[in-house]
């Protein structure tokens, strides 16, 4: 039997949330981040819930605050290098969150020929 070749990731979405956050519970319902790498296999995905908002040792706490996040569920697409290209807080449909990838996909373009305009580049040491 052959593997299938992994699919090279072009972009990043990195998705924030908590378990007591109610839009966040229900994207997690319909497995909307699922189906949509299922969909999009070139995307990375990368999930950070937090278990307790107010906890400053929760390594999901330190991953928005080095985002700036100031709502969740919050979802920043990035090019393969760190570099932000967009970002929507709150809740979203599946259709929303398809029409923001291709957003993000133009700005990927965008940012790959004429060069960076958004808010910085993020590492992602911990994973």
């Amino acid at each position: 039997m052959s593997a299938e070749p992994a699919t090279e990731k072009k972009i990043r979405l990195v998705k924030f949330g908590s378990k007591q956050c109610g839009p966040c519970r229900e994207l997690a319902r319909r497995r909307t981040l699922e189906k949509f790498g299922e969909k999009y296999p070139d995307v990375e995905l990368k999930v950070w819930d937090s278990t307790e908002m107010d906890d400053a040792k929760d390594p999901a706490n330190k991953k928005m605050d080095e985002y700036e996040v100031k709502s969740i569920p919050a979802f920043i697409w990035e090019a393969m290098d760190g570099e932000v290209l967009m970002d929507w807080e709150g809740g979203l449909t599946p259709q929303k969150l398809e029409e923001l990838h291709e957003q993000a996909l133009e700005e990927l373009e965008e940012y790959e020929t004429k060069g960076a305009k958004s808010r910085g580049k993020h590492t992602d040491e911990e994973n």
